[in-house]
């Protein structure tokens, strides 16, 4: 059975020994081989892990920056300077769609990708 190494321990460690302790060469491994650790390791995937929709929308207000866009509306508020609170309030929200729209073009892109390798 393979031993699990870790990226850092993969990093500082020689080809050739890195060869030997995954058990492979530079010419990789066989249909047989890899059919085999597949079976036994299962894929070599990350898992995606799902977030609420809560959650992420949560995740917009959080940060230096957003507390800091906050405040600024929240002064504008207290002191009535309209003009500045609604400036602040039409930046953020176009800010939140803008990421929003980030987040759901990374997912399609992800989709895309593995359909792109077959």
């Amino acid at each position: 059975m393979i031993k699990a190494i870790t990226a850092e321990e993969a990093e500082k460690t020689e080809v050739h020994s890195l060869f030997g302790k995954l058990e492979t060469s530079e010419s990789g491994l066989s249909t047989s081989e890899a059919e085999q650790r597949q079976s036994q390791l299962g894929f070599n995937e990350i898992s995606e892990k799902d977030t609420s929709p809560v959650v992420e929308f949560l995740r917009y207000f959080w940060g230096p920056i957003p507390w800091m866009i906050e405040v600024a509306a929240i002064l504008s508020l207290l002191v009535r300077h309209w003009a500045d609170f609604t400036i602040i309030v039409v930046y953020r929200h176009f800010r939140m769609e803008t990421q929003r729209h980030q987040v759901f073009l990374n997912r399609v892109k992800g989709l895309i990708n593995p359909l792109a390798a077959h």
